[in-house]
């Protein structure tokens, strides 16, 4: 059984309003006249308006509803196949988003980091290179040096003569060395092992 909640506060307004209209008509019209004894008189009936006015409102009470009456709410239908084709590709492409926004990030820093790497590398060559070329001058100006000291003749070098040079005889030929043999070694394997 359904139950509804039966709304009085509407009827019991209508009246009391009409009755607070009428009534209000008869002070006016009271008021009108010179007599002085329908002043208080209004004032009594203005005082007991008011008190019904500030008196609480019942709650009103449960009543059964016969359930032919009631109509039943529609059911809400789901959602379209558009609607939700649309919304999982919205999910879809904010993920990718995501991704690629990471993978944007992840290759600047990435060339952050190799630029970094590359100037410093770049620097040392350049200070190899510069050692390199002290190293062949120290080097050029010594072999300089040395054959101005060979030209002195208080060197005591002597000029290369074929005349003076002397030969020495090869030495006879003697048989190839045998690798010492042993029994216990094991054959190589075929095929290779690995890598």
């Amino acid at each position: 059984m359904v139950t509804a909640l039966k709304s009085d506060n509407l009827r019991q307004l209508r009246p009391r309003s009409r009755q607070n209209a009428a009534s209000l008509r008869g002070i006016s019209s009271r008021e009108s006249g010179v007599a002085s004894s329908t002043v208080p008189a209004a004032i009594e009936e203005r005082s007991s308006l008011r008190s019904q006015a500030t008196q609480p409102q019942t709650s009103p009470s449960p009543t059964i509803v016969d359930p032919k009456v009631v109509t039943a709410l529609p059911r809400t239908q789901g959602i379209p196949g558009w609607l939700n084709l649309l919304v999982k590709t919205h999910r879809a492409s904010l993920m990718l988003t995501f991704l690629l926004v990471g993978a944007v990030l992840a290759a600047y820093g990435w060339t952050v980091v190799i630029q970094q790497q590359w100037g410093r590398e770049y620097r040392r060559l350049e200070t190899l290179q510069k050692h390199e070329r002290q190293l062949v001058a120290g080097n050029e100006a010594i072999k300089n040096q040395m054959a101005e000291q060979a030209e002195s003749p208080t060197s005591g070098l002597m000029v290369p003569d074929p005349n003076n040079a002397f030969f020495l005889a090869p030495a006879p030929n003697r048989p190839p060395a045998e690798p010492p043999h042993h029994p216990t070694s094991q054959p190589a394997p075929a095929k290779p092992l690995g890598y």
